[in-house]
């Protein structure tokens, strides 16, 4: 992992932009690996070239969107995968928790609609948790003091977010099913789940 102190993180602290774009291509390559051994569908080998070719530069692809969270202790540290085909397009979310840190990382393939699907699920992490989730880019800002903590219970959902816009009804790893409506007012469920016409592949 990047050398980025997360204790100073989440007390104010500013990682450098080096650090940023490490971290960024880390988690996305971590996120990558996860789908490789997942049930729930791989990452296609295209997605691994683009990031192999990349290992130079560390540069994030388009598609992929890495945030951060401050959270409660939860045992997610091998992380949660959903992916789906939309057209032949491949896009996949993938959670992972350690200590107090939550990571979601989101991939696209380099497509214009999925890339904007892409946008859209972590636009929709914002609102169903404000002033919760930093992008990890070149408008990062360090979580305030007063930002929310994430309780265990918001981050299975948060970490089941594919599942929800795709309206899977996902389930804990014991199999109970996760309740959204009991963690996130429906006033902030706007968007959930995605329309019919993306529920193909």
């Amino acid at each position: 992992m990047p050398a980025i102190d997360f204790f100073a993180l989440s007390v104010g602290a500013v990682p450098t932009q080096p650090q940023l774009h490490d971290f960024a291509f880390w988690a996305v390559t971590r996120a990558l690996l996860r789908t490789h051994y997942s049930p729930r569908g791989h990452a296609p080998e295209r997605l691994f070239r683009m990031i192999y070719e990349r290992r130079v530069s560390r540069s994030v692809p388009e598609g992929c969107i890495v945030s951060i969270a401050l959270t409660e202790p939860v045992a997610m540290e091998a992380g949660v995968h959903q992916s789906v085909q939309l057209d032949g397009h491949y896009i996949g979310h993938v959670a992972v928790s350690w200590g107090t840190l939550l990571i979601s990382i989101l991939l696209a393939d380099p497509d214009r609609s999925t890339i904007a699907l892409a946008h859209r699920a972590s636009a929709q992490l914002q609102i169903w948790f404000p002033e919760t989730f930093w992008l990890m880019g070149p408008d990062f800002e360090a979580p305030a003091h007063s930002a929310h903590v994430l309780r265990p219970s918001e981050t299975l959902v948060a970490g089941a977010l594919l599942g929800f816009l795709l309206d899977l009804h996902p389930a804990d790893q014991f199999g109970t099913k996760i309740d959204l409506d009991a963690v996130v007012p429906s006033a902030r469920q706007a968007g959930v789940p995605w329309p019919e016409a993306t529920k193909r592949g």
